[in-house]
């Protein structure tokens, strides 16, 4: 592999890099699944440096010796092939050596099934790798206006080189930063930018400094050498919407078909202008779509799913699904419709509701209604069980490794648990949830936004009724209560035992503060959070809604 993938696909399983001239013996120590080889030109260590292409006239070429071995130990080998379709020729010779096929353009699968001679063949597009790219630590309101990481191609791609003008000229208007990869490189002029672009260079960064720089923009500029591929197109795309910053491109067959309304498309100058001027003074828009891209992403295109798809071509086992449970004890019997009703509406899958009621207050028919809906399980009490034993009770009775707790009074929309949840795919935190939040004054018709940069960051308390819970925090640590006094004590508890608290983004949930309140805020957001008021055209739910 070279180093890009080798960064990303060694978070998902125990990889290990293969020397071409000790591959022998490091196979014999370390007893592999399966052989994985990409389309590297060198290789993570420099060792494969043209070993891997243009292999048809090198019957000694060390690629065969080592096929030639997996095949002897019964070793499944796959080829990924990343440098399709313009280098197809460079690898197919190695392709044909492998048990399987994985190309990033799908374009080229008649191609390799004509030439390989068999159909065990897939496509397997580039992804993000959430350790890598992510959107921690990242706020909207400090981010820079607008960047492009590439290299100015003179001589080939002549599309390429007019989509570059199309996107960078309008670019210049806006505070435009270019990372040029080739910078650092003592290069003839055909890689050289036009004296016109080169005043907003503003240097080269390896790959482990350019990811962070993804997060430092509100907007990245693509461009495409491979312009009609469904599925290829440059790995970048998937690591800046991964790190939360919306990505404007020229046309991308690709991008088009697997980022509709998420990555917007110029097609001439004018459209450019007009996309970044509404993504750069727009900022609820912009962070709006910035969370659709985070969130695609971690749904289709992490380097879990690719390897998971690697896994099922292979016949081995993928891990399973991670389940949450809603946790509801009596005091949201009062409000049991609005629970059931944000309950069902989540789009995460895996999930179950808890509840936790006494004895006392559910009639018969209530009980047989409840048992009959489907993921709905009732466990009653007596009056005077704690509130803590009633939770710890709950986790014991689950498999869901995450707990949740919702207010049925309150507003979820129906990707509120999802976004939470892939939070942890790129954060260590034991609890994920809201702290910067939308409340919603009923007496008032107003919205306002509680901590509003209190977003993507770790923090040292959240809002208790939108937060998602490790099980088995709940196991070491009480909740005594959903009250103020149980919140902040859990926190402090949580706190004192090093467990992370990270805060996602602002979106789905909204506390709704009925007229009856005493208080629109609780005594710790009165006393310690920042409010401002939010102009939201009359309709809060759409406009919190994402």
């Amino acid at each position: 592999m070279d180093p890009f993938s080798y960064a990303c696909f060694k978070h998902e399983c125990t990889l290990m890099h293969l020397n071409a001239s000790t591959w022998r013996r490091q196979i014999q120590s370390f007893n592999p699944n399966f052989l994985l080889v990409e389309s590297a030109w060198k290789g993570l260590d420099g060792s494969w440096r043209r070993q891997l292409c243009d292999i048809g006239g090198k019957p000694d070429a060390v690629i065969r010796k080592l096929i030639r071995f997996c095949r002897k130990n019964g070793i499944p080998t796959v080829f990924w092939n990343k440098e399709d379709s313009p280098n197809y020729k460079h690898f197919i010779s190695t392709a044909k050596l492998f048990d399987y096929v994985f190309t990033t353009d799908a374009n080229c699968i008649k191609r390799y099934r004509r030439d390989l001679g068999h159909d065990r063949v897939g496509v397997l597009p580039f992804a993000a790798q959430p350790v890598l790219h992510n959107p921690v630590n990242t706020s909207y309101r400090s981010k820079d206006n607008v960047a492009f990481a590439g290299t100015w191609y003179r001589t080939k791609y002549p599309h390429r080189l007019k989509d570059m003008s199309l996107i960078l000229g309008p670019a210049r208007s806006f505070n435009l930063h270019i990372f040029d990869r080739k910078r650092n490189y003592r290069i003839n002029n055909v890689y050289k930018f036009p004296l016109r672009y080169r005043p907003y260079i503003v240097g080269a960064l390896p790959y482990d400094k350019m990811v962070e720089a993804y997060k430092l923009y509100k907007v990245f500029l693509n461009v495409n050498s491979v312009k009609d591929s469904p599925t290829m197109y440059s790995r970048r795309v998937f690591e800046i919407l991964a790190a939360g910053t919306n990505v404007i491109s020229t046309y991308s067959l690709g991008i088009e078909t697997m980022f509709p309304g998420i990555v917007p498309i110029a097609g001439s100058v004018y459209e450019s202008n007009a996309l970044l001027n509404n993504l750069l003074h727009n900022a609820h828009y912009s962070e709006r779509l910035s969370l659709l891209g985070l969130r695609e992403v971690h749904l289709k295109h992490l380097y879990r799913h690719r390897f998971d798809q690697i896994l099922k071509t292979l016949g081995i086992a993928t891990s399973g699904h991670k389940g949450v449970a809603i946790v509801a004890c009596q005091d949201q019997y009062v409000c049991l419709d609005g629970l059931l009703k944000s309950f069902h509406k989540q789009a995460w899958e895996h999930k179950e509701l808890i509840l936790l009621f006494d004895k006392s207050s559910v009639s018969q028919k209530q009980k047989k209604e409840l048992q009959s809906k489907l993921n709905v399980s009732l466990h009653l009490f007596s009056r005077k069980t704690p509130y803590d034993e009633r939770i710890r009770f709950a986790i014991r009775h689950t498999d869901c490794d995450f707990v949740a707790l919702m207010n049925g009074t309150d507003y979820y929309a129906a990707h509120f648990l999802t976004d939470l949840m892939h939070a942890f795919h790129y954060t260590d935190a034991s609890i994920v949830g809201k702290q910067a939040r939308y409340m919603y004054l009923e007496s008032r018709n107003q919205l306002m936004l509680v901590s509003p940069d209190k977003e993507n960051r770790y923090v040292d308390r959240l809002s208790g009724e939108a937060m998602i819970v490790k099980k088995e925090v709940l196991s070491e640590i009480s909740l005594r209560g959903r009250t103020d006094e149980g919140f902040e004590q859990f926190f402090s508890d949580c706190r004192s035992s090093s467990m992370k608290m990270f805060a996602a983004d602002k979106f789905n949930y909204i506390r709704m503060v009925k007229e009856s309140d005493e208080s629109p805020l609780s005594v710790d957001e009165a006393d310690t959070e920042t409010t401002t008021v939010v102009t939201c055209g009359g309709d809060h739910l759409a406009y919190t809604t994402v």
